[in-house]
């Protein structure tokens, strides 16, 4: 099977390295001109050919079986433009773009999958399989991204990690939920306009309840938590699940008179890291193959997942 890719940045290599891990090589690479990555990458992982340019690449696409585009979001859009229509199968970096209306005319492209690799860590599965069996669910979001700095380019209340990074997170929600809406948001400020925080409230179908906070550079870490009556389920970080059901209670004693309570840990299970790889992206890699092969996989995000996601931090946005 001979796959190219787009980039030779981070992002290029933990892709390479997914594939190299499953067997397969990188025919080809196309990176920016003059970049100072490609050949390092190259040589690392023994690609055969560094493509001049993008016409380079499309006289090879009848070799390819298959394309990564894992390039900044700001160029993925024009590529995927000027390679989708042969039909070759091709997996883009999230999100694919900022924009709705630039998604929404990718959205035609079906042989075009979306890299959200946090789908295929087994503690997202199991939490998906938990939240498939109840409904009446309140499910609680944290998202501590980084000190905010916001670029007017994409929005002027959402700052531009959550469009980048925090995204990871929509998704997640959306995978996890049928219909979600967020009805209710609001921001707070410092007094020379910092932003501190944003909290956020949502419905979904089966009478499910969402709670965000975005509180930025908070000292904490992502998690999402579903709460079914006496359970809780708890994706802290999304990488550990734990389920939590009732009280230890500690009475007073002479030695501490303070009542104490503490959640009844039942369960606890952590992703294994193999090869160094990233986390869900071995399993990605693979998923992506089966794609070719003409399989199916529910958890290979398509161009519809990054408009659901976009969607989300938009309808925030717009209620703040």
């Amino acid at each position: 099977m001979n796959i190219a890719i787009i980039g030779s940045g981070n992002a290029a290599s933990f892709h390479a390295n997914a594939f190299n891990s499953l067997g397969i090589d990188i025919e080809g690479v196309l990176s920016s001109p003059n970049s100072s990555s490609v050949l390092p990458f190259s040589k690392e992982n023994k690609v055969n050919t560094i493509y001049k340019d993008l016409k380079d690449l499309q006289n090879s696409l009848p070799i390819l079986d298959g394309l990564i585009i894992a390039s900044n979001t700001a160029t993925v859009p024009n590529y995927v433009y000027s390679l989708a229509p042969s039909g070759i199968p091709i997996l883009c970096e999230k999100p694919v773009s900022y924009d709705l209306h630039t998604l929404k005319n990718l959205k035609k492209f079906k042989n075009v999958k979306v890299a959200f690799n946090r789908r295929f860590y087994p503690t997202v599965t199991s939490f998906k399989d938990i939240l498939k069996k109840e409904s009446g669910i309140s499910i609680k979001v944290n998202i501590p991204e980084a000190t905010p700095e916001l670029d007017l380019h994409i929005s002027d209340k959402i700052p531009f990690l959550v469009y980048e990074n925090s995204v990871h997170i929509f998704d997640l929600l959306n995978f996890f939920t049928t219909g979600l809406v967020w009805n209710f948001a609001q921001n707070q400020k410092k007094e020379d306009g910092t932003l501190i925080s944003i909290s956020a409230l949502g419905k979904a179908e089966n009478s499910t309840s969402l709670l965000l906070d975005m509180s930025f550079g908070a000292p904490e870490n992502f998690n999402i938590s579903a709460f079914t009556g006496s359970q809780k389920d708890e994706l802290l970080p999304i990488e550990t699940l734990s389920t939590y059901k009732g009280m230890d209670v500690t009475e007073p004693n002479d030695e501490n008179p303070i009542r104490s309570y503490r959640p009844r840990l039942l369960r606890s299970s952590t992703i294994e890291i193999h090869d160094n790889l990233k986390p869900g992206i071995l399993e990605q890699a693979r998923s992506f193959i089966y794609f070719i092969e003409g399989k199916e996989d529910k958890r290979l995000a398509s161009i519809h997942d990054s408009i659901m996601a976009i969607t989300s931090i938009k309808e925030i946005e717009n209620l703040i």
